[in-house]
């Protein structure tokens, strides 16, 4: 018995084609490779990835693939995030389009996450050792002493051993906030910032750098990134030299505890 349109156009999916290309290839009529395409879809046979189809077998094969690079990215830093991104789309060999759209099935299937430009398994936390917590609560300490003046990364690293792949395993963890790369806030102390901005352009309308820095008992130096922060954040935009709300305060205010938790830089 011939195999049915169905069987020959799966047989030719074990990489990614496009419908057409897997028409052709399988000596279908576009007519045909279209009705044994939507059969095989149906019935979870093949997945469509970007513009492309694959068989089934062969989207677990590059499921498990991603799965083991994410998990020996974690076994070899266990500070990170998780595995370069581009790294793993390289590794794979599976243009933009593709490895995106095969990335986002299985963040949807919650076998991968996506923490910014890394792909991490969704169990994965960065773990800190005993001797790096205890680092870290001695670099707390002076981080607190004088929250919205603290100290610089550099002498995080050269009073505490806090380098930056260690500021970025707090930041990741929600301990730290990182602003551009030469400013490590506590959380509170964004919090406290942006409400005390929040607060003054509820009541003026605008504010000023100075203005900011006097309220807030900061410097200029430290303002300057916390203001831009709050731009960044969707909260506030520069008009001329002053900054104005964007959002209502009330709006403003809700939003406020939501980005202090996501540590990165990043929106």
């Amino acid at each position: 018995m011939a195999p049915s349109a169905a069987s020959r156009l799966l047989a030719s999916l074990d990489v990614p084609r496009t419908l057409a290309e897997a028409a052709e290839r399988s000596g279908l009529a576009p007519s045909e490779g279209a009705a044994a395409a939507a059969e095989i879809l149906a019935d979870g046979r093949a997945v469509p990835l970007g513009d492309a189809l694959v068989s089934r077998d062969a989207f677990e094969a590059f499921a498990t693939h991603v799965e083991r690079i994410c998990a020996q990215a974690h076994r070899k830093t266990p500070l990170r995030a998780g595995a370069s991104r581009e790294e793993a789309r390289s590794a794979l060999g599976l243009p933009a389009k593709r490895f995106n759209a095969l990335v986002e099935r299985l963040v949807a299937q919650r076998r991968l996450a996506e923490r910014g430009s890394a792909l991490a398994l969704p169990s994965h936390r960065p773990r800190l050792s005993e001797d790096q917590e205890r680092r870290w609560l001695s670099a707390r300490a002076a981080l607190a002493k004088d929250p919205l003046q603290p100290p610089s990364p550099a002498q995080l690293e050269t009073d505490h051993g806090i380098d930056r792949e260690l500021v970025a395993a707090l930041a990741e963890r929600g301990d730290v906030v990182r602003i551009g790369t030469e400013a490590v806030f506590l959380p509170e102390a964004v919090t406290r910032f942006a409400r005390v901005v929040v607060d003054e352009l509820a009541s003026s309308g605008s504010i000023t750098v100075a203005r900011a820095r006097d309220l807030s008992g900061s410097s200029r130096k430290h303002v300057l990134p916390l203001l831009q922060f709050l731009d960044d954040r969707g909260l506030t935009r520069r008009h001329g030299d002053d900054r104005i709300l964007v959002l209502t305060p009330d709006t403003a205010r809700e939003r406020i505890a939501s980005f202090t938790h996501q540590g990165e830089d990043g929106p």
